[in-house]
């Protein structure tokens, strides 16, 4: 709520925001003016951050890809690179890796990692609803945390291109969270909804990891296989920095959906539960995997 997540307040807070390594404010509704931004280290900050608490989960959802020496990947909207970097390494020799991105500035790091490492990772601009490549040219392509971020026609648009940039036979999967299944764990549970309310309403698509089964078999892909992770969030510091809660209860007091006292209870609660190790925040995330139909 007021203030920043380092704790400082900038107006008639109702709580002070939890100090957090890498935060910042609604970070999925940010991402395409990156290049734009006053502070793309927050960017980069959150992602970093974000590649920790995911781990798992990105570790197996590529373990469903078809992963090997001699393999052609694609990440289609790879951030600062990281798992364009895992991936050359794991289809070395004779494969290629290859990240596209809609922000220089996100390219430029993922390049500075690259050659820190000794990766041929490649990292090339454009765009997911139109990549830069030639039809047949990948055998797997893979897009994470991509299409929250997108209008429904862009969706569309981009599903069509991961299909079309993938040789017949190839593997194509999107990972991406519904925020229209969040939900927390605090005494007041109309103000709790309130709040999982005010996160779904954050980006242009809220259940777009729900919809990606429907999406790439609409699209033309076959054996759609949708596999379903909770997302488990354990402490208030986790969860501002997760899901860019900064400035949600004053919003949400503004709006006339919560009074400030309230609010004010309703923080302190969490704060309370945070302190006692019941704070509780839980997702879904879907990873839907599928194939180019072959020939």
């Amino acid at each position: 709520m007021g203030g920043h997540l380092d704790g400082r307040t900038t107006r008639g807070p109702v709580t002070s925001a939890p100090a957090v390594d890498g935060a910042m404010t609604r970070p999925w509704v940010d991402f395409s003016t990156v290049d734009k931004s006053a502070d793309p280290d927050a960017h980069a900050r959150y992602l970093e951050g974000m590649a920790l608490r995911m781990a798992t989960l990105r570790a197996r959802s590529l373990a469903q890809l078809p992963l090997a020496p001699g393999t052609a990947f694609l990440d289609a909207g790879c951030g600062l690179g990281e798992v364009v970097i895992d991936v050359a390494r794991r289809v070395a020799p004779g494969g290629r890796a290859v990240g596209v991105d809609v922000s220089h500035e996100m390219l430029r790091r993922a390049r500075e990692s690259a050659a820190a490492t000794g990766s041929d990772a490649e990292f090339v601009h454009g765009s997911v609803t139109a990549l830069p490549f030639d039809a047949d040219t990948f055998d797997v392509a893979g897009s994470e945390r991509v299409f929250q971020h997108l209008t429904d026609e862009e969706r569309r648009t981009a599903a069509g291109e991961l299909l079309r940039v993938v040789r017949p036979g190839g593997a194509i999967q999107i990972s991406d969270p519904n925020h229209q299944q969040w939900a927390l764990s605090a005494a007041d549970r109309s103000a709790a909804q309130a709040v999982c309310g005010w996160i779904a309403r954050r980006g242009q698509s809220a259940e777009s990891g729900l919809l990606a089964g429907a999406l790439l078999r609409d699209a033309g892909a076959v054996k759609v296989d949708i596999e379903v992770s909770p997302v488990v969030i354990r402490t208030l510091a986790d969860w501002f920095q997760m899901l860019g809660m900064e400035g949600a209860i004053d919003e949400l007091i503004e709006q006339g959906e919560l009074t400030e006292a309230r609010a004010r209870d309703f923080f302190e609660d969490l704060v309370e539960r945070d302190r006692d190790g019941v704070f509780l925040v839980v997702g879904l995330t879907y990873v839907t995997t599928a194939r180019a139909p072959a020939p």
